[in-house]
C-alpha cells in the first residue's frame, strides 16, 4: 500500500507570513533608500558648485571665454571653449539657447549665404609691376569680407579631458529651470523638448554670468517630488562661486543687488 505524500506548496498561513516579512523588509528599507538619495543628491550638487568655480578659474588662467551647457532633459552638463577672445554678453536677450546641432546648422547657413558676397568679389588676379617685373597677386576684399569672422560669431567646442567631461546630476535629480543673464526669462524643463539646453557663460576677466538654477528631485510623471525640498543654486559673478540654498527661492536676476 502506497503512503500518501504531503502536497507541495505554501499554505495560506505560510503565504501570509512571507507577505508580512516582505512588507516589513520594504518598510525598514525605505529610510535607507531615502538617505541614499539625499546623500547622492548632496554629492552631485556639491560637484556642480565645484565645477562652476573650476570653470571660472580655468577661464581666468587660459584667457578664453567658456560656457557651461546644461541639457535639461537628463540633467547632463559639460564645458565648452572658444578661441574667440571678444565674446561678450550682448544687450539683446535670447528666448532660448541654440542646441549644438542647431548652432552647427546656423553656421552652415551663414557660410552658404556669405558665399554670395565672396563670389561677388571675384577671384584673385595677377599683376606685373612694369618697373620691377615682379608678378604680384591682387586679392579683392571689402569691409564685409574682412568682418566675416566677427559676424559669424564664435565657434565652440566641448572640453573633453581627464579634468573635464560630461557630468550629470544622477538618478534622483533634474533641472527644474534655469535663468541666466542673457535669457529673456526662465528656461523650464516643463515646456521644452529633449534637445533643449541652457547655458551659463564665463568671461576671462574674472566673471561668471549671473544665473539661478532650480534643481528638484524626480517625482511622478516628470514632476518635482513635493515631499522633498529642491535646491536653488545661485552664481555670484565676480566671486566665481555657485551658492547652494535649500528650497525653491524665486529669485529675479534682473534686480541689482539680489543675493
Amino acid at each position: 500500500m502506497q503512503r500518501a505524500t504531503k502536497a507541495e506548496g505554501f499554505t495560506l498561513i505560510e503565504l501570509i507570513i512571507v507577505v508580512g516579512l516582505l512588507a516589513y523588509i520594504y518598510t525598514a528599507a525605505l529610510p535607507n533608500l531615502s538617505l541614499i538619495s539625499e546623500n547622492e543628491a548632496a554629492s552631485r550638487i556639491g560637484q556642480l558648485s565645484e565645477d562652476v568655480r573650476a570653470a571660472y578659474d580655468y577661464s581666468v588662467l587660459t584667457g578664453n571665454p567658456l560656457r557651461m551647457v546644461f541639457q535639461l532633459s537628463d540633467g547632463k552638463y559639460w564645458l565648452e571653449s572658444t578661441d574667440t577672445k571678444n565674446v561678450r554678453l550682448g544687450d539683446a536677450l535670447v528666448e532660448r539657447d541654440l542646441s549644438p546641432e542647431e548652432e552647427k546648422y546656423h553656421l552652415e547657413d551663414f557660410d552658404a549665404e556669405f558665399q554670395e558676397y565672396e563670389d561677388m568679389m571675384g577671384e584673385a588676379s595677377n599683376y606685373t609691376d612694369p618697373a620691377t617685373g615682379r608678378e604680384e597677386e591682387i586679392v579683392r576684399t571689402s569691409p564685409v569680407i574682412t568682418a566675416k569672422k566677427k559676424l559669424r560669431g564664435p565657434v565652440w567646442s566641448r572640453l573633453d579631458s581627464l579634468e573635464w567631461g560630461v557630468r550629470d546630476l544622477g538618478a534622483f535629480l533634474f533641472i527644474q529651470d534655469l535663468w541666466a543673464e542673457h535669457h529673456e526669462r526662465r528656461i523650464s524643463s516643463e515646456d521644452q523638448d529633449a534637445d533643449t539646453v541652457a547655458m551659463i557663460y564665463f568671461l576671462p576677466g574674472g566673471y561668471v554670468e549671473k544665473a539661478v538654477i532650480h534643481i528638484a528631485y524626480h517625482g511622478e510623471e516628470g514632476q518635482a517630488d513635493p515631499e522633498k525640498a529642491p535646491y536653488t543654486v545661485l552664481t555670484h559673478p565676480y566671486e566665481g562661486i555657485a551658492e547652494v540654498r535649500s528650497g525653491y527661492e524665486d529669485i529675479d536676476i534682473r534686480k541689482d543687488g539680489q543675493n
